[in-house]
């Protein structure tokens, strides 16, 4: 999108040249269409500005967005790290209570 908007105000700009090198042809008679002329060069020029803070601002959205892809990633690599330790931590409980219940029915027989 950018490169159609870009390709528009070079054209604009070519016309505008265009139409300033006409109104001088025109002399006299041309110096109103010259008004016209310096105003689509601006138009041409203002929309060129506009297109590098458009490219500046996406490029700096995609580096954020990337960043926020790398966080996600990494916080899904520690909650599978901690989901792993949980079931190891459940495990070792449960190996617990199997020896309490053990005991408990040795300490029964006492």
């Amino acid at each position: 999108m950018l490169k159609f908007v870009g390709n528009v105000a070079r054209q604009t700009n070519l016309l505008g040249l265009n139409a300033a090198i006409e109104s001088s042809r025109a002399g006299e008679y041309g110096k109103g269409f010259s008004v016209v002329a310096k105003e689509i060069r601006k138009l041409s020029n203002s929309s060129n500005e506009s297109i590098r803070q458009i490219d500046t601002t996406l490029k700096s959205i995609r580096t954020s967005v990337n960043d926020i892809w790398d966080k996600i990633n990494s916080s899904n690599e520690i909650f599978e790290q901690q989901a792993g330790s949980i079931e190891e931590v459940t495990g070792a409980i449960q190996s617990l209570y199997s020896t309490a219940e053990i005991l408990k029915e040795i300490a029964s027989k006492l």
